[in-house]
């Protein structure tokens, strides 16, 4: 029989860097999370203590999951932290932040915030107490939209609350397809930007397990015409030497599971069925239009974190209708000029990452102005 030496629980620090985001540096949010997963699940910690002193810019996205972590280990460990010194981030997470989701802040300390607070969702199959399905939790984050712009003096017509509904009931669909786990996490909110007519929201979808690109390549039948598309464009990208450090065939999978007709339920093996769920381009068809003319495109950004791979959304590229080798026209974004998935995509828009995000996020932050909003609501009136 070995000695056992009794050794306590410690003291445990995690550092959040001056920028927090999936959107402006993923490689450092990722080294964040994993840092700080790391240390929610030792069993030697007793205090965990995060440091965002230095905290400048932190997103919506990064954020959520750090608040799903430190979630799994609430109650087991003492929690603290300390603000950031800047004013305007300092609110921020006052208001949104890891205090107010551990209980440490009482109610939003700011008008300016209206907050969906993270909210884990189950599919009805593998339904859990104080869980919410696909279509409950879609209809909440619609509610939640509908008292944002509400704050405008406007309310989302029924095509515009239905349109929001289903992205997202379709969207938290894939994320049960692309993944080995029924469940999935949603968080939201509005800030009101001080003494404007206008704001900026938030919303971030995420879950754990395989990535999409590692459930399209394993789902997809060898014989399926999909496959055999898809494998010709990685060797014909390969032949070409279009791959890079930065850009690998696992890229161009996730590339292609953007793209409208593309599931791993695509198993016919004379062309593409017409399959129900496009969800991922309804959502980003959506978020095309709220960079209309004259938008703030500065603000407006959406990104998709699978694996390796983290797919940037700007005003840039669109997903446009383009004919395709069987001669079908599909929704199809390439992020490039040509918008050709033969052709390599930008290095900002899809890039590699250096580590590896277990499941997906999806990000979204977008601006919300009362006078576009009033127009919007006009062109639905007479378009009814």
């Amino acid at each position: 029989m070995g000695i056992h030496t009794w050794k306590p629980k410690g003291d445990v620090t995690v550092r959040f860097p001056k920028v927090f985001s999936f959107i402006e540096d993923p490689d450092t949010a990722l080294d964040v999370l994993e840092d700080l997963a790391a240390k929610c699940a030792s069993p030697d910690v007793a205090n965990l203590f995060w440091d965002q002193s230095r905290s400048t810019h932190t997103d919506h996205g990064a954020a959520s999951v750090a608040h799903a972590l430190v979630l799994e280990v609430r109650g087991e460990v003492v929690l603290r932290g300390q603000y950031p010194r800047a004013a305007d981030q300092r609110e921020i997470i006052m208001s949104t932040g890891l205090p107010r989701i551990v209980g440490a802040v009482p109610g939003l300390l700011s008008d300016r915030f209206t907050s969906f607070e993270l909210r884990h969702g189950r599919s009805e199959s593998a339904k859990a107490k104080q869980s919410d399905s696909h279509e409950e939790m879609a209809e909440a984050v619609a509610r939640h939209l509908d008292q944002c712009v509400g704050r405008y003096g406007v309310r989302l017509k029924n095509r515009s609350w239905k349109r929001i509904f289903c992205i997202v009931a379709e969207v938290l669909g894939n994320a049960v397809e692309h993944s080995d786990r029924p469940d999935w996490f949603v968080s939201a909110y509005l800030r009101q930007n001080e003494d404007e007519p206008s704001g900026v929201y938030y919303l971030t979808i995420f879950n754990f397990g395989k990535s999409i690109s590692t459930t399209l390549q394993e789902g997809l039948p060898p014989g399926s015409f999909l496959r055999r598309r898809i494998e010709k464009a990685v060797e014909l990208h390969r032949r070409r030497g279009f791959f890079r450090p930065w850009f690998r065939p696992e890229d161009l999978w996730m590339l292609y599971a953007l793209q409208e007709g593309v599931s791993k339920l695509q198993t016919n093996p004379d062309g593409l069925d017409r399959i129900k769920g496009n969800g991922t381009v309804e959502l980003i068809t959506f978020f095309q239009d709220l960079c209309e003319p004259g938008g703030d495109h500065s603000v407006a950004r959406m990104c998709i974190v699978s694996g390796r791979t983290r797919i940037l959304f700007t005003n840039r590229f669109k997903m446009r209708r383009t004919r395709v080798g069987t001669g079908e026209q599909l929704q199809i974004i390439a992020f490039n000029d040509d918008n050709d998935l033969l052709k390599p995509p930008e290095k900002a828009s899809v890039a590699r990452l250096k580590k590896s995000f277990p499941g997906t996020i999806i990000s979204l932050r977008f601006p919300l102005d009362a006078e576009h909003l009033r127009r919007s609501e006009e062109t639905e009136n007479e378009n009814d």
